[in-house]
Formats: C-alpha cells, structure tokens, sequence
C-alpha cells in the first residue's frame, strides 16, 4: 500500500492528458504485455534538499543572517559568521 506522500507524487503524474497518461493508452491500444506498459517511478524525496530548506526556514524564522549549508559553501570563518548572524 502507498504511503500518503506517494500517491500524491503519483496523482501529480497521473493528470488529464500527462504524458505518462498518453503513454499508457498507447501502450494498451497497441496490445502491449502488462508488464512493459509505462509505470510511474517514485523517487524519494533528497535529504540534503531537505536539510537546506531547514535552514532557509531558521533565516526566515529566527532571523539567522547565514545559515549553516551556506557557511559550508561560502569561504567565511565561524568568528565572521557569529559576527554577522549576531
């Protein structure tokens, strides 16, 4: 069974006139066995996307002027970033 998070990645995929969804009439218009119709492939979220979002929201939230993915980025030491964020 799907968790919710999949079906909605498979609802976004499966919309009126989608490519995967013009895909798969042609395939069973054209006889095509079950198992080689097209399938929608999930693809679980990347954590490091998650983690930066993070770190956007504290900027946002606690008013964190560089945040810690952009420190490790940016060629700054930790006393200019205390500095700055204080």
């Amino acid at each position: 069974m799907e968790t919710k998070h999949e079906m909605q990645q498979i609802g976004r995929v499966d919309r009126i006139g989608s490519k995967w969804k013009r895909d798969l009439v042609d395939a069973c218009a054209a006889g095509v066995a079950p198992d080689k119709v097209p399938r929608v492939v999930i693809r679980s979220v990347i954590f490091q996307i998650l983690y930066q979002r993070w770190d956007d929201l504290r900027v946002l939230l606690r008013g964190v002027v560089i945040s810690p993915s952009l420190v490790e980025n940016a060629a700054l030491s930790q006393e200019t970033v205390d500095t700055i964020n204080g």
